[in-house]
């Protein structure tokens, strides 16, 4: 078994292609497919984004306490899959800025409720004498997914649809909870205590 870090690493690099993804498919997609504008597809990432954060302020943080980091971020990347595969299925209301604008809308209150839950998961698994350390790290890997999965976009379109676009992206939250499912927190901090003993022995 490999350290829990190791697993929530490779978990948070495989989230941030899944971010990057959305992050660059979004404007490409409802401005250039669909027909917005500029303004406003800027109005409705807005919008969506403020309400995400708002109800991640006073939620998030909640949720993942009450209910507990793992069960949260299992719900969170469910939700994130049925919602790609639930878009998918009704492409032909694509046309209808409402079903878009929900779409947004739910994915950026996912994405946010998602981002708490790791960074929880992130902080539980540091150490305290090197948590600024340990901490960069999973942030760095989270912007490197990011980097990687914005550079896909291009080659993804190239060889399939907006459809098939989505199913793919439907794959990072699927793996990710493979590897999530593999840390033991408890472990973890077992682990982190029995090395403080001998080090101070």
């Amino acid at each position: 078994m490999l350290p829990a870090t190791i697993y929530l690493g490779i978990g948070v690099f495989i989230l941030g292609l899944m971010f990057g993804l959305i992050d660059t498919f979004l404007p490409i997609f409802t401005i250039q497919e669909l027909g917005w504008t500029n303004t406003s597809y800027s109005e409705v990432f807005s919008v969506t984004t403020l309400v995400g954060g708002f109800f991640g302020m006073f939620a998030g943080g909640a949720l993942v306490d009450f209910f507990g980091i793992k069960r949260m971020m299992f719900i969170y990347l469910i939700s994130i899959i049925l919602l790609f595969v639930g878009i998918v299925l009704i492409q032909s209301f694509w046309s209808n800025d409402n079903i878009i604008f929900s779409f947004i809308l739910l994915y950026s209150l996912l994405y946010t409720f998602l981002t708490i839950a790791i960074f929880a998961a992130a902080m539980r698994l540091c150490w305290s004498i090197v948590a600024a350390t340990q901490f960069t790290l999973f942030m760095a890997l989270t912007n490197m997914g990011r980097a990687a999965g914005s550079s896909l976009l291009g080659t993804l379109k190239s060889h399939m649809t907006w459809d098939y676009v989505l199913l793919i992206t439907a794959l990072s939250p699927l793996f990710a909870i493979i590897f999530i499912k593999l840390i033991n927190f408890l472990k973890h901090e077992k682990s982190i205590e029995n090395f403080k003993i001998k080090t101070i022995i």
